[in-house]
């Protein structure tokens, strides 16, 4: 684990989260931090980079869990953590919280979010049902300017997926009949059907319920995990085949020349460089191999999940071979 907090800023990958005020993010971000922080998932838990902003999530979700609800707040938000398997840090991210009404055509930071999907790994977007129910045209809207976004993102990634977790909230408090007729649920799935069409795109469509009793709270952040650990795996075997490529480049100026001169200006030779950087590699290998494993296990507990549940809709199903 990165113990300064700003090289962990440099190797963070980045998450956002969209959605208006009152939607239900914070109390989302606390009960499922609070969830997989104490009780972690096949082995998955989150943990915050500093005690204080633990302090801070982990409270608002035993108060969710109770049955006490924040209030609703445009102010945008940003949390560094963790997200570890069996007790073992695989990677820092940031999780970036801007409010829903920047989706609004006319908002003037919408181009500031534009920005900031470049450089996501990944996007939340949450959903009230009793809107979605009440208020049509407004989850319409948002919808119509998110699918030109995303279609933005998509022109722009030259490989790999990007993933969208698309949360409905509060769906213990409406008719399930109702919501699933609506022309926002509708909307949705059109939206789905289109980014299962792409080929850099990927969603999952969760209902959830937070409160006293809460179900389906951690699928939707563990699958964006699985974009973040599959690019951070592939900048490791772009390491290790740059390590490679040094090796061959040294074992082919490795001399008695070299060695002597070397030793005469206290620098390392180029038979020791080679050996330095296999061992390097090996050691990078070694952790690819590890985050594989990982990998392997997430995509196996996102695909479980859709397969068992009625209330998680994936676009398309992830296929892994490490």
């Amino acid at each position: 684990m990165y113990t300064n907090r700003s090289i962990a800023l440099m190797r963070a990958q980045t998450i956002t989260m969209l959605g208006f005020s009152g939607v239900g993010k914070t109390s989302y971000m606390g009960a499922v931090y609070k969830e997989l922080s104490s009780n972690p998932i096949e082995g998955f838990s989150l943990r915050a980079f500093d005690e204080t902003a633990h302090c801070n999530l982990y409270g608002v979700g035993s108060s969710v869990c109770r049955g006490e609800y924040p209030s609703g707040t445009d102010i945008r938000e940003s949390y560094l953590l963790y997200l570890n398997h069996h007790s073992t840090p695989l990677f820092p991210f940031i999780w970036n919280d801007y409010r829903g009404g920047i989706l609004e055509k006319h908002s003037r930071e919408l181009v500031e979010l534009q920005e900031q999907l470049r450089k996501s790994n990944g996007l939340i977007i949450f959903f009230d049902a009793q809107d979605m129910i009440k208020r049509r045209k407004q989850t319409e809207k948002q919808l119509n300017v998110l699918s030109s976004l995303l279609f933005n993102k998509s022109s722009e990634i030259k490989d790999g997926l990007f993933p969208i977790s698309i949360i409905i909230t509060k769906c213990d408090i409406i008719d399930k009949i109702e919501l699933f007729t609506s022309t926002g649920f509708i909307s949705i799935f059109n939206l789905m059907s289109q980014i299962s069409n792409s080929k850099n795109l990927i969603s999952l469509l969760c209902l959830t319920q937070v409160g006293t009793q809460c179900r389906n709270l951690q699928a939707p952040i563990l699958f964006i995990m699985i974009n973040c650990l599959v690019k951070i795996i592939d900048k490791e075997i772009d390491e290790i085949n740059e390590r490679l490529r040094n090796v061959n480049q040294y074992q082919q100026s490795i001399g008695l020349w070299n060695e002597i001169s070397s030793a005469f200006r206290g620098r390392s030779s180029n038979s020791e460089k080679a050996l330095n950087a296999i061992a390097a590699a090996k050691e990078s290998l070694s952790k690819v191999e590890n985050l594989e494993k990982s990998l392997a296990d997430l995509v196996k507990y996102i695909n479980d999940e859709e397969r068992e549940s009625n209330e998680l809709f994936l676009s398309n199903i992830f296929q892994y071979k490490p």
